[in-house]
């Protein structure tokens, strides 16, 4: 006899959430399955029982006098790791700050708050929640500090007004905001309301966050590419930017406008192969230089607008889009890759024979 359907049996304490095959709620252990044409596959059953919820109560307050927020504030519970488990939203009383969530799954969250509006002060904790309910948390927000920028090009100015600087939280968590500015004619900008916390730094249209819509890269800028960003000596371009308090100083962006071109051909191929280049391991974040292509009717392919670095070159004749983005899949083609270091300019023409 079989497990009843999932919903309706779940008691006052425990809740039902989205399962995924082969029985996890977690999104991101989700196992895919291959159906092919005419295919009759069998013994997908997936067992979805009811989990054990508890009550999370806590204070949200003024960070920097204690008192209550004063006005309409929301606070959110968000799963700390992408697909992993539902997003709670409750309001902290205007008066004591008071808010509660009364069925939370158990998992790692943060949780965050705004007063007044999105432009008004926030706040972000985390939050493990176990096998127990939670009392007492205590959520301070704050008005957050600036970071300055300075964007510069290599060569001829360029229209720096059409870009946009932001900052994304680092681990990318759904639900939180990713703080942006224009720069100016002059390359200088503040991107504001930054509360403490890891970041990654983009740059609209070269470099996009994940899931962000691609810009038309604007007429006069399509040779350029984000050469370095420093703050200081760390290098927040392929680190990573820890921001604890007011930074010192500025992030400091330069635009090169030589970047890298490769063209080459698949002495094996037919027309149609797919052709990857994919940055090495540190530069995985940077979707602006994953490039693929498909080979023409005798095996030629070529890349344009490549940062320079150190990569890794792949041939597929059947591969699913964007599949080389998933760390998983890309830990199955260990020793396919061809390792290459592309340079500013023309590089040499590349012969591959997969």
């Amino acid at each position: 006899m079989g497990s009843p359907p999932a919903g309706g049996c779940a008691a006052e304490n425990e809740a039902h959430i989205p399962t995924y095959f082969p029985g996890t709620g977690n999104g991101s252990l989700a196992k895919a399955i291959d159906v092919a044409p005419r295919a009759d596959i069998r013994g997908i059953d997936i067992t979805a029982l009811p989990l054990r919820t508890h009550r999370i109560r806590g204070t949200l307050a003024n960070g920097s006098v204690g008192t209550p927020p004063g006005a309409t504030s929301q606070v959110r519970l968000l799963p700390s790791a992408p697909n992993s488990g539902p997003q709670y939203q409750a309001a902290a009383d205007a008066k004591t700050g008071a808010f509660e969530f009364p069925k939370v799954v158990p998992g790692s969250y943060v949780v965050y708050s705004t007063v007044g509006g999105a432009n008004g002060p926030r706040g972000r904790a985390v939050l493990d929640v176990g096998d127990q309910d939670i009392e007492n948390v205590s959520l301070l927000t704050t008005a957050g500090f600036s970071l300055p920028v300075q964007v510069s090009v290599e060569g001829p100015a360029a229209d720096l007004t059409r870009l946009r600087v932001s900052l994304r939280p680092d681990p990318a968590i759904a639900g939180l905001p990713a703080p942006g500015v224009a720069p100016s004619a002059q390359g200088v900008a503040a991107i504001a309301g930054i509360i403490p916390g890891g970041y990654r730094l983009y740059v609209s249209p070269f470099l996009n966050a994940p899931g962000a819509a691609n810009a038309a890269i604007p007429a006069g800028t399509q040779s350029l590419y984000i050469k370095s960003a420093r703050l200081g000596a760390q290098d927040v371009l392929n680190n990573g930017l820890l921001l604890d308090a007011q930074p010192e100083g500025s992030v400091e962006i330069v635009l090169g406008t030589n970047p890298g071109a490769l063209a080459g051909r698949v002495t094996t191929a037919a027309e149609g192969m797919r052709v990857v280049l994919v940055p090495d391991e540190g530069q995985s974040f940077r979707l602006d230089a994953y490039k693929n292509t498909f080979t023409g009717a005798s095996g030629q392919f070529q890349f344009q607008r490549i940062p320079p670095g150190a990569y890794h070159i792949y041939v597929w004749d059947d591969v699913a889009n964007d599949a080389w983005l998933d760390p998983d899949f890309m830990r199955t083609q260990d020793g396919r890759g061809l390792a290459i270091v592309i340079r500013e300019g023309t590089n040499p023409p590349l012969n591959l024979n997969p």
